[in-house]
């Protein structure tokens, strides 16, 4: 016994349901948002004795976009010395970029709100 069912609409529905088109401005912009506050904050929390380490601050969006990475990339004499600061004790740093980066978590609601707000005009716009 065979059945057959025509859905009406499922090459629209799967149109709309297209993440790229509906979500890829909104996340990207969100998470270059987050990425930016994340830069602000590390700057705001780091060490500052040269100013190679605060200097060094930046971030990546993944080009999907899926993630933002807030990286530290001074170095001296070929030392990554932003993970010594935060790990170590005994230069009295520890934990400077976890306290950042709990600032960027405690102030990223908004953004992501805002993201939120931005795919649902989009979403009701579609239909």
């Amino acid at each position: 016994m065979a059945y057959s069912v025509k859905l009406e609409g499922a090459d629209r529905l799967m149109d709309l349901l297209k993440g790229d088109k509906l979500l890829a401005k909104p996340i990207k912009n969100a998470l270059k948002a987050v990425g930016t506050l994340g830069k602000a904050e590390g700057k705001a929390h780091g060490p500052r004795h040269s100013g190679r380490l605060v200097q060094s601050i930046g971030f990546r969006v993944s080009s999907k976009p899926r993630w933002v990475a807030v990286t530290v990339k001074a170095t001296r004499q070929g030392f990554s010395y932003p993970r010594l600061l935060e790990f170590s004790g005994k230069h009295g740093h520890r934990g400077w970029f976890m306290q950042a980066m709990q600032a960027v978590m405690g102030k990223m609601g908004g953004i992501l709100n805002n993201a939120a707000s931005e795919i649902e005009r989009e979403w009701r716009g579609r239909g």
